[in-house]
């Protein structure tokens, strides 16, 4: 696959804009004991990898003029048929009925522009799983085959005592990109993954503040303090998205936590901490949740 100096280049600025030297945006908190005041928030599951965040599709004219050819698309005496084609970071996507094999080997030889196949399932619009969710689905698979490559890589090339600043991987499907989270400062041999790899699969290496053990025992010593009599409930913890502290849980309905709840929740996971009354998502950096 082409690989674009600008899409690299996009990519290095979305790494750039994302390394985390402190805190979450809008924080205040310093210091290793977790003193925050309310201005303190952090992005919670896939938030800051978006689409409004994504670099945009270079190549989406040509993308376009090749899902036109590609919808509607049959095999010989008709084994698959092409349901629905549209652009993506990747190249065009194209769901098909039938044989995907089939589909798989021919469709990338009809248009000049890389082609990610994946089978048609009927809509379901109340569940929100339209074509476009299914498309979604099909670059997701594609990034994660990528993931799987670069945790061997990671394995094989960092030094065992820079491994406890693993935090993990997020799948951007909208940038064709894989973020690799890192505790800072992120090892030369992490860095150097950060770009576009030749099947075009970006790279994003996003440096956080704390690693995924310090959120999992962070998450650990809220649980604990929240379990003792008088106290609120919670209904879980997870990292923020980018690694600068903890969002918690509380259940009830009401008035928003205080800041003075933040600011004692801050100092017993000794981090800053973002409660909330909504249940933390699993994306985070070390997320779990009750139940």
């Amino acid at each position: 696959m082409r690989t674009s100096r600008r899409r690299v280049a996009a990519l290095a600025l979305v790494a750039l804009g994302t390394t985390v030297s402190g805190c979450g945006s809008g924080s205040t908190a310093e210091g290793p004991t977790g003193e925050v005041t309310d201005s303190f928030a952090c992005p919670v599951g896939l938030e800051p990898w978006g689409a409004d965040d994504a670099p945009p599709i270079e190549d989406l004219a040509a993308q376009e003029a090749a899902a036109e050819v590609l919808q509607g698309r049959t095999g010989g005496r008709t084994p698959f048929s092409v349901a629905y084609a549209a652009p993506s970071a990747l190249g065009v996507v194209a769901l098909v009925r039938g044989d995907v094999g089939l589909a798989r080997r021919l469709l990338a030889d009809q248009v000049d522009v890389p082609v990610l196949v994946g089978r048609w399932r009927e809509p379901q619009p109340d569940a929100g799983f339209g074509p476009a969710a299914q498309a979604r689905e099909v670059v997701g698979a594609r990034l994660l085959a990528v993931v799987d490559d670069l945790d061997d890589t990671l394995a094989g090339t960092v030094a065992d005592e820079e491994r406890d600043g693993d935090v993990g991987r997020v799948v951007w499907a909208e940038a064709g990109a894989v973020v690799v989270q890192w505790q800072e400062p992120v090892p030369a041999s992490v860095a150097r993954l950060a770009g576009v790899r030749p099947d075009g699969v970006g790279v994003v290496v996003q440096g956080t503040r704390y690693s995924r053990d310090e959120i999992a025992a962070a998450g650990d010593a809220v649980d604990a303090w929240l379990a003792e009599d008088g106290r609120p409930a919670g209904t879980g913890t997870a990292g923020c998205a980018d690694g600068s502290g903890l969002v918690v849980g509380l259940a009830g309905e009401g008035s928003e936590p205080s800041p003075a709840l933040a600011a004692e929740l801050s100092e017993v996971a000794g981090m800053p901490v973002m409660p909330t009354q909504e249940r933390p998502a699993r994306d985070g950096a070390g997320g779990r949740s009750d139940g």
